[in-house]
């Protein structure tokens, strides 16, 4: 009866909420949500961060919106970074084509679907521990244990889950094409618009010192969604393998590179080598911003996780903190795969005894 209680609650909030929600936008129903795809078109190898912007939120506290996706026909997990926006992240393309990425957006009574959600995770880890104690148990009677539990787990998981289900009302679906193409880069030029500067006069330096090795982009970049950002990167090759040198970036055009002290070893003639690297400046921006999202969050998991006593929500916080590690991991590898190499330029020194 207490379900049912709540069911028929949750119908009465979503139709006020609704009904207010279509008041307000006064042209039928309202987008609760919009689709995003984080750049116009991708190439095969690649793989697309799809965002889902919540545009209204429901007025009660006490509700939230609950999504699920699908991406070519198939399941897609959608990681919700902030109150208002969630990501999915694509399979690697394999071919040109336009696959639809598909959302359901439902309401939901926000503490009940907490609970219900803690519950499953926690009892789905405690079936995979029982089953892998059941692999190596021997002792009829305490088998016949361990399967009575796991058929109680399944159940307590199938019952949670139908009332996550209960608990939820459809209001809208939104799709969004993604579009594969074969368009690659451009090539990278034979010698990149770099001037490099040493701080060591003449030949270079002597053992026990460092070099300070100063570059700057000596012309401005436009792609097809605005202005370039610039990434220098640099190293050098000693008889130990390849270097890299660290560095930093002072404005937008100029990059400041420290190597470590220079050891008996290094004495002979190398080169500094640095390249030069663009990416849109809009879209990186976005990533970054994402990421910030996602490391607050995340955050905050942290600090409940580790404030609470109750091992259901332990596990539940923790699930949300390996989702979101996962997802920002997936940030950087996409900021480091918007880059395109527009050349490299050298300058060669000595480091002497």
């Amino acid at each position: 009866m207490k379900m049912k209680t709540r069911t028929m609650m949750a119908g009465i909030a979503f139709g006020i909420f609704l009904s207010i929600q279509t008041s307000a936008a006064g042209l039928g129903a309202p987008d609760f949500v919009e689709l995003r795809a984080d750049k116009a078109a991708y190439a095969p190898g690649e793989r697309a961060i799809l965002t889902v912007h919540t545009r209204i939120l429901p007025n009660n506290p006490n509700y939230e919106l609950y999504l699920t996706g699908m991406f070519a026909t198939q399941p897609i997990k959608i990681i919700r970074i902030s109150d208002t926006a969630a990501v999915a992240i694509t399979p690697y393309f394999t071919a040109p084509g336009q696959p639809e990425f598909l959302v359901d957006v439902y309401l939901q009574e926000k503490q009940l679907a907490a609970d219900l959600n803690a519950t499953v995770i926690f009892y789905e880890a405690e079936k995979v521990q029982l089953a892998s104690m059941l692999e190596t148990e021997t002792d009829p009677v305490k088998i016949q244990m361990l399967t009575d539990m796991i058929t109680r787990d399944t159940a307590i998981i199938a019952d949670a889950k139908a009332q996550l289900s209960e608990n939820r009302r459809k209001i809208e679906t939104k799709t969004l094409a993604v579009t594969v193409t074969t368009k690659t880069k451009n090539l990278p030029i034979d010698s990149a618009p770099l001037m490099i500067e040493k701080d060591g006069a003449g030949c270079g330096y002597s053992v026990g010192a460092h070099g300070t090795f100063t570059v700057q982009v000596l012309t401005d970049f436009t792609g097809e969604d605005g202005v370039q950002e610039n990434v220098v990167t640099a190293s050098i090759i000693f008889p130990s393998g390849a270097e890299r040198v660290s560095g930093t970036q002072g404005s937008s055009k100029d990059f400041l590179f420290i190597t470590r002290d220079f050891v008996q070893a290094d004495i002979g003639s190398w080169s500094f080598d640095a390249l030069l690297y663009i990416r849109s400046k809009a879209r990186a921006d976005s990533m970054r911003d994402a990421i910030q999202k996602a490391a607050v969050r995340r955050a905050d998991f942290i600090l409940k996780r580790d404030t609470t006593e109750d091992l259901m929500w332990k596990a539940h916080y923790q699930r949300e903190i390996d989702d979101l590690t996962a997802v920002i991991t997936v940030f950087y590898q996409q900021l480091d795969g918007m880059l395109t190499l527009v050349g490299t330029k050298s300058l060669a020194f000595c480091i002497t005894a």
